[in-house]
């Protein structure tokens, strides 16, 4: 397999051949063509190869009304060739956090590790084979699962056991553990994550893509208020006003609770995000929402003047409301 890198990172192919033609491929389709040239007072030619490949990683919100496996993301292998000549190989996470130090087949960075039983935990991944469950009760016992990330094809069509099975080469997705398919669940523990269940009395929580390229949740912990803003069409007949269409903009307001420094420091996962639903945890309706706010104040004790901080997330629907 490939190896798997963040794809902020830049991956060049170097060529010492002028004028090189190269193609591009995500699995087998070919997505570029072009010719590699040697820079005036250069020995080599790169071939930067991020820009064409970013467009071909996707995901969607993973599918959170049953425990299991969602392969809710798309991570080709790419390769670079010159004719029948395989120049070079790589696959790439959606991984725009530009951390360096960070491990790219883990795509978790949930902010406080916080789930109400109404919702569902999400645990992305690339590149395992599958994820471990621990799940502890009330009463002290732990029930110990494992969840295959892999899929498995037949080599022979019609799937005689005579025939070997082998692992699919992209191995990525997200695991779904849903508490509310068990009784007296406290905490459960996916992969080296340690998630606290605890019945929150709150209405809303955010799903969300984080910068490694994996989905998260965040129960808002202190207030929320709705709003619906109106932008009236009128036309003037016989000396009147009419009012004929509102467009209605629906938005929340959503205050955190009080944060730890280490919580804080996971905030830009959210607010940096463009890929983000809201979850009624009371009616059960998920809304795609846009996040409005323009920063991200990176705070702690020290800075918020020694007091635990708090955040607003402003969001407003993705889907336009109509009133006729």
């Amino acid at each position: 397999m490939a190896n798997l890198l963040p794809i902020w990172r830049d991956f060049e192919v170097a060529t010492k051949q002028d004028a090189l033609p190269y193609a591009i491929y995500a699995d087998d389709e070919m997505i570029f063509s072009g010719v590699a040239n040697i820079a005036p007072n250069a020995t080599e030619a790169s071939i930067r190869i991020n820009n064409i490949c970013a467009d071909y990683l996707t995901t969607r919100k993973p599918y959170i009304d049953e425990s299991g496996l969602d392969q809710n993301i798309g991570c080709p292998t790419f390769s670079v060739k010159s004719g029948n000549t395989l120049l070079a190989e790589v696959r790439f996470s959606l991984d725009w956090s530009y951390d360096p130090a960070h491990d790219t087949r883990i795509a978790v960075a949930p902010i406080d590790r916080v789930i109400d039983p109404r919702q569902a935990i999400t645990y992305s991944t690339y590149d395992e084979d599958e994820v471990s469950v621990e799940i502890t009760f009330d009463n002290g016992e732990v029930l110990k699962q494992t969840i295959a990330i892999a899929g498995f094809v037949s080599f022979s069509n019609d799937f005689s056991e005579s025939f070997a099975m082998t692992a699919l080469a992209v191995t990525a997705g997200t695991a779904i553990i849903k508490p509310s398919d068990y009784e007296g669940v406290v905490s459960v523990k996916v992969g080296n994550t340690n998630y606290k269940v605890q019945a929150t009395c709150k209405r809303y929580a955010l799903y969300y893509l984080n910068a490694y390229g994996g989905w998260d949740s965040y129960v808002i912990g202190s207030t929320d208020t709705m709003t619906d803003s109106y932008s009236r069409s009128e036309f003037i007949r016989e000396n009147e006003r009419v009012a004929y269409l509102n467009e209605v903009s629906r938005s929340w307001s959503l205050a955190t609770g009080l944060m730890t420094d280490d919580e804080a420091s996971r905030m830009h996962h959210l607010l940096g995000s463009n890929n983000v639903f809201l979850l009624d945890m009371e009616s059960g309706e998920i809304h795609p929402v846009v996040i409005t706010d323009t920063a991200c104040t990176h705070k702690t004790i020290k800075n918020s003047g020694r007091t635990f901080p708090t955040y607003t997330i402003n969001v407003a629907e993705a889907k336009q409301r109509i009133r006729r």
